[in-house]
């Protein structure tokens, strides 16, 4: 997870196996890429202003939304949001 803003990008990797072959496959989690589209764009931006000002323990409060974990979606979570913008996961 993400917690300072220093890596925007999560790798995670999972190992699958196939009756056949073994394999390893690694994914791109780009924090602020809230619809897991690889990109971080107007749509989050979107996402993340349907959030605001919700707090832990609101219906309408996403926890993977608040980009500084401080359980409340703020101005500091759309300055990070803000600072990512443009960014696209990198390819295979």
């Amino acid at each position: 997870m993400d917690l300072d803003g220093a890596n925007p990008i999560i790798l995670n990797s999972s190992y699958w196996r196939n009756e056949n072959y073994h394999d390893w496959r690694i994914t791109c989690t780009l924090s602020g890429d809230f619809n897991s589209n690889c990109q971080v764009d107007q749509e989050d931006l979107v996402e993340l202003t349907n959030q605001w000002n919700s707090s832990e323990g609101q219906p309408i409060y996403d926890p993977i939304v608040d980009l500084v974990p401080d359980r409340h979606i703020d101005i500091a979570d759309l300055m990070r949001e803000l600072s990512r913008l443009g960014q696209t996961c990198p390819l295979p």
